[in-house]
């Protein structure tokens, strides 16, 4: 089958999830860098006030344990109040 997602890579991914999470009223977004994030790719406050470290994973197949493990280490990096992680699987 023939993927239809809109981005050919992971940060044109976490640029959409970027956008996504503007359009769903969180505030203070920021991209982290591509490479040394600590296990963040954005950090935000959510529409309900609490300031959030945000994973985005852009791979063929599941996401494993690590990906979780990385996401919780970037809360507690970033000191916020708590972690998402967003999946995109594009195996064929």
């Amino acid at each position: 089958p023939h993927n239809t997602h809109p981005y050919e890579n992971g940060i044109e991914y976490e640029k959409y999830v970027f956008e996504k999470l503007a359009g769903e009223g969180y505030t203070r977004l920021q991209l982290t860098p591509a490479s040394g994030d600590h296990g963040a790719d954005i950090l935000a406050i959510t529409p309900y006030g609490q300031s959030a470290a945000i994973q985005c994973k852009f791979y063929k197949d599941k996401v494993g344990q690590h990906a979780v493990q990385e996401a919780v280490s970037a809360r507690i990096y970033y000191n916020r109040d708590c972690h998402n992680q967003f999946d995109f699987h594009t195996r064929s």
